[in-house]
């Protein structure tokens, strides 16, 4: 009679199917020296029984039910890279002014940059490299490991000429120009992408040679008193994005969500409006009030290609974010010992993505891609600064509330304030389900900080001074937070109470929740001896 598995085994006790049968048992026994030649299965207990085999990663001598989730020795993790580059710009600039008569000054230039730019990444260092159409070069490091790889040595030109009119008149003052900037690639770039292509590499396309662009610049000035100036500035401005978009991962290893280089990146595009009233109300102070209006068009990002079975993340330009706002600033010129500067921002800043592969961690977290707009990560609606700067010469000996203090000195207090940067907020705190959280809808505490200095001159001798003092950092010790954890709202605990995974930690977090990154920096003191000639 053929033997049920369900039957109890008369020297284990055990049903039977807990035995190791050849062929069939789809686990491995790894404590031969407790079963020897009757392996029997061992249901997890949560605890290492005497002679059982574990690895004690944190080394701390016990087994630990719970992973204490900080990476420990033996263990690998992807998002960790091993990065060599190299990085060595060699540039040249020229500018040429002349004042060809009364009404009319004409500037022109040029700068050219040309980049020797060598990267090596490994990733999955555990793993082999076999990528058999692009084979490792010769002395690269750790030759044959890491199944992730993106190395590349490319040697492209950047440049940018300019002209500009500036042009006075009666009541008008107009500054007129254009710019065109451009980008080159070398050759080894061209002849990398045309050898994929022609080896039928997964998501291969041709590069071009480069690009150029064409810039307009508008500034126009007009006195409205003998004390203010009403001003308007116009101009489209072009940014190279990092050339890592352009070569990443072009040669590598594809694994699944591969994010790869596009060698045809447009330039990023800003279109700006600024209008404003400068007046000088009284001597030596001057009030500024402006409004801004910026559009900011074909930012990186990724879009998925399919490719078979291959899912590759190919970065494009397709972005576009828009900021408004306008900005209050107080200057107090430098007399009777002291001088200020203060300046208020009222903005938003509202985009489809704040970093290039947004789009990317939403698909692999399973997390619907919102393309609408919604606060960036960097909007802030208010911003404060104000910087007071006090300066007593040799001859000079103020008085504070009938106290003489001394003369020589130089004191600064710089003061800072924000509102609070924006996050998306889980389910747990919103109770809502994820796809109705709009993104960045919640907002982090405002932040305020205090910076005080003072410095004594003593004078050696003619020419020479020596300086003693000492600068106080975030002066008032505010515990100002940095980054909170989404799905709690705070800074020091990661899961929320009513998460089913979360271990007991009476809502305070655990060890690796404690991130003193989530802070800034508390209350630092500098002092500091200097000699002046």
């Amino acid at each position: 009679m053929a033997s049920d598995y369900s039957d109890i085994d008369t020297l284990t006790g055990l049903p039977e199917y807990f035995n190791y049968i050849d062929g069939k048992s789809t686990w491995i026994n790894r404590n031969p020296g407790i079963d020897g030649a009757h392996p029997v299965y061992d249901l997890p207990n949560g605890f290492a029984d005497e002679g059982e085999v574990y690895s004690d990663y944190n080394r701390n001598g016990q087994y630990d039910l719970f992973a204490d989730e900080f990476l420990n020795p033996g263990q690998w993790d992807e998002q960790a890279y091993w990065q060599d580059r190299r990085s060595v710009e060699y540039s040249s600039k020229f500018d040429i002014t002349s004042q060809v008569n009364k009404f009319h000054e004409l500037k022109s230039g040029f700068e050219v940059k040309y980049r020797e730019l060598e990267m090596q990444s490994i990733q999955f260092p555990d793993e082999p490299y076999d990528n058999v159409d692009y084979p490792l070069p010769v002395g690269s490091p750790y030759y044959g490991i890491g199944s992730t790889r993106d190395f590349y040595s490319h040697k492209p030109w950047e440049g940018a000429v300019y002209f500009q009119d500036k042009m006075e008149f009666e009541g008008l003052i107009v500054r007129a120009g254009l710019r065109s900037d451009f980008i080159i690639q070398g050759d080894g770039l061209l002849q990398q992408f045309q050898n994929q292509v022609d080896a039928g590499q997964p998501g291969a396309l041709l590069a071009e040679r480069g690009r150029y662009v064409i810039a307009p610049r508008l500034g126009i000035s007009h006195p409205i008193s003998a004390a203010s100036k009403l001003y308007f500035n116009y101009g489209h401005y072009y940014q190279t994005p990092s050339f890592q978009y352009f070569y990443r991962s072009a040669t590598a290893n594809i694994s699944p969500n591969t994010e790869i280089g596009n060698p045809n990146l447009e330039y990023e595009k800003t279109v700006s409006y600024e209008v404003g009233v400068s007046t000088e109300f009284a001597e030596n102070w001057v009030v500024d009030v402006a409004g801004y209006y910026r559009d900011v068009y074909n930012q990186i990002g990724t879009i998925e290609e399919r490719i078979g079975p291959i899912t590759l993340n190919r970065y494009f330009n397709l972005g576009y974010a828009r900021a408004r706002g306008f900005e209050f600033s107080l200057d107090k010129k430098f007399s009777s010992m002291w001088a200020l500067t203060a300046n208020y921002d009222f903005s938003f800043a509202y985009g489809k993505e704040s970093a290039a592969a947004e789009g990317l961690l939403d698909r692999t977290n399973g997390v619907p891609e919102n393309r609408n707009e919604h606060p960036l990560d960097w909007d802030e609606t208010h911003r404060v600064s104000a910087f007071v700067t006090f300066r007593v010469s040799k001859d000079q000996h103020p008085n504070l509330f009938g106290v003489r203090l001394p003369s020589d000195w130089l004191s600064t207090v710089e003061f800072s304030y924000g509102s609070g940067l924006p996050y998306t907020p889980s389910t747990y705190t919103e109770n809502k389900p994820a796809n109705l959280i709009l993104a960045n809808s919640a907002r982090q505490a405002a932040t305020s900080t205090t910076d005080f200095r003072l410095d004594k001159y003593w004078n050696l001798r003619k020419g020479l001074n020596f300086v003693t003092g000492f600068e106080i950092f975030n002066l008032f010790n505010r515990k100002n937070i940095r980054e909170v954890y989404t799905e709690t709202g705070n800074a020091y605990d990661s899961s929320h109470e009513d998460n089913q995974n979360e271990a007991s930690d009476d809502d305070l977090g655990k060890d690796i929740d404690h991130n003193p990154r989530n802070y800034f920096p508390p209350r630092q003191v500098l002092l500091h001896l200097k000699l002046e000639f």
